[in-house]
């Protein structure tokens, strides 16, 4: 079968469909962009990480983390302690400081927001997406289930300061990523942050709240 009698050469075709690739140059600057970016939330981190131990120095005179490290190790002992209780006073004291450090500190949002995703991915730690989630909980034999009620009730609401903190910064993030001229920016803006919220809310959360966007973003380029 002559595949050319079916699809005829055309070389104006061709020609706009090669054009319509990136260049070497562009793929050299979308790659840069990338490295800056991981450059940066690897700086965030550790400036963040260095916040955490000193606060937790200050309100924990039992506890000296001086390494990130002893960091991951203190929040890691929670996983790894054969004792069926867990140690709420200190998970909430952690919870106040990201919660504080959101509150009275500019531009913490995406240092906090790796911080808290290094460690479900590290330490095993895993945060409730869910509205009616009342607790935090380890992925091994521990569970803050075992707390009372009322301090269950504590660490929802801190954790529910943290994530809508976060969640305001993401939404305003994702909004204004239209200004962005380079689209392979946009993709990555986009979906960065629609992971992001997948992380502190419910898929359908996410999904109602993105379609809204949206819809707004439609809504104001008919009216132009």
């Amino acid at each position: 079968m002559d595949w050319g009698d079916e699809y005829p050469h055309n070389s104006f075709d061709l020609h706009c469909l090669l054009n319509s690739f990136p260049g070497d140059l562009e793929f050299k600057q979308i790659f840069s962009d990338i490295d800056e970016k991981i450059e940066q939330n690897a700086r965030s981190i550790e400036h963040c990480i260095k916040e955490i131990q000193s606060e937790v120095n200050k309100q924990c005179p039992d506890v000296q983390l001086r390494t990130t490290t002893d960091c991951f190790e203190w929040l890691n002992n929670y996983n790894s302690s054969k004792s069926p209780s867990i140690p709420h006073g200190d998970l909430i004291k952690f919870l106040k400081i990201l919660r504080d450090l959101l509150k009275n500190e500019q531009n913490q949002e995406e240092m906090v927001l790796n911080l808290l995703w290094d460690l479900s991915c590290q330490s095993s730690v895993s945060f409730p997406s869910t509205v009616s989630g009342a607790s935090f909980h380890f992925l091994s034999r521990t569970s803050l289930h075992s707390v009372e009620d009322h301090s269950s009730m504590d660490v929802k609401s801190v954790w529910d300061d943290i994530r809508l903190h976060l969640r305001r910064f993401l939404v305003n993030k994702l909004q204004s990523h239209n200004e962005i001229n380079n689209s392979q920016q946009k993709i990555l803006l986009k979906n960065q942050c629609i992971q992001q919220l997948l992380f502190l809310y419910p898929e359908s959360e996410v999904t109602s709240k993105y379609q809204s966007i949206q819809n707004k973003l439609l809504t104001k380029k008919k009216k132009k």
